[in-house]
């Protein structure tokens, strides 16, 4: 069996192609693929997690997991998606002195232990630490976010360099949230091992939300003959699309953070950038880029 853990971080559209995916509950369905949310699974993982503390589930217990998530005895089952936001860290621990997500290379490999015999892989959405930072002190202290720790600091790569180790050799798939308007459907057929063939209904789901109604059924036409392999011709279409009709304020997020110049969230966003350049050739990264 296959089993991918959908991990995104917090304040990025972790929901989206999850969404999409139970829109083709048929097409799932007959590829053998089942998608396990909270609202399925509850304490299921939990529960293994803790008794076990880092340590590898027998075939008993693996199997109990698959069970609670699905509700299916395991050889129905070829491919099993588990998502939840806050199986790498809980919002008290996604930024902190040490950085970002310190816990995640941990948790990692204690989430694979729970499927020794299985194929397991982990696919993980980031976001710009400044837009990050702007969620998590809208219910924290900034100050007390960061405990000292300046900013510029705060890098995806080195965590993520320590999560493709923990990993090891398992598949971890990364993508910017900020991409994921042009990179959404190779996203949703990541997590799910589809064929890029395969039709799927509401693969403009996010595209709703940023075009507005006229730019929408302009850039449907114009997909429309496009087969769905054609990622290079649908993108360039979707950046014209949304150059020339995005909905008012969608495209871009107003930063207010107390004591940051302007100068200051540009330096951060170009950090940021050069550091999703260094992911892009990590070893042990799958990097969905546009």
């Amino acid at each position: 069996m296959q089993v991918a853990f959908h991990v995104g971080a917090f304040d990025t559209e972790s929901d989206i192609p999850i969404r999409i995916l139970r829109a083709n509950d048929d097409i799932l369905e007959e590829e053998g693929v089942v998608i396990a949310s909270p609202e399925e699974y509850g304490n299921a993982l939990r529960e293994p997690l803790v008794a076990l503390r880092g340590g590898v589930a027998s075939a008993g217990m693996r199997d109990q997991v698959v069970m609670a998530c699905t509700g299916r005895p395991p050889g129905d089952v070829d491919r099993l998606v588990i998502t939840q936001r806050g199986l790498l860290a809980g919002p008290d621990r996604a930024v902190t002195a040490e950085g970002l997500y310190p816990l995640a290379p941990q948790r990692i490999g204690a989430l694979a232990n729970l499927f020794p015999q299985d194929e397991v892989e982990f696919h993980f959405s980031i976001i710009s630490p400044v837009l990050l930072l702007q969620s998590l002190s809208r219910k924290r202290d900034y100050a007390e976010l960061l405990d000292g720790r300046p900013p510029e600091q705060l890098l995806w790569s080195p965590v993520i360099a320590r999560m493709a180790e923990a990993a090891q050799g398992r598949r971890l798939v990364v993508w910017c949230n900020e991409d994921l308007p042009l990179i959404l459907p190779e996203v949703v057929r990541s997590l799910a091992a589809l064929d890029p063939a395969i039709p799927l209904r509401s693969e403009d789901l996010l595209l709703r939300a940023l075009l507005t109604p006229e730019g929408l059924r302009e850039l449907q036409d114009d997909l429309a003959p496009l087969p769905p392999q054609a990622i290079a011709a649908r993108r360039a279409l979707t950046v014209a699309a949304l150059d020339r009709h995005a909905r008012p304020g969608r495209m871009d997020q107003e930063i207010s953070i107390p004591g940051w110049s302007e100068d200051l969230v540009h330096d951060l966003t170009d950090l940021y950038e050069d550091d999703v350049t260094r992911l892009g050739a990590m070893p042990g990264v799958t990097f969905i880029a546009p």
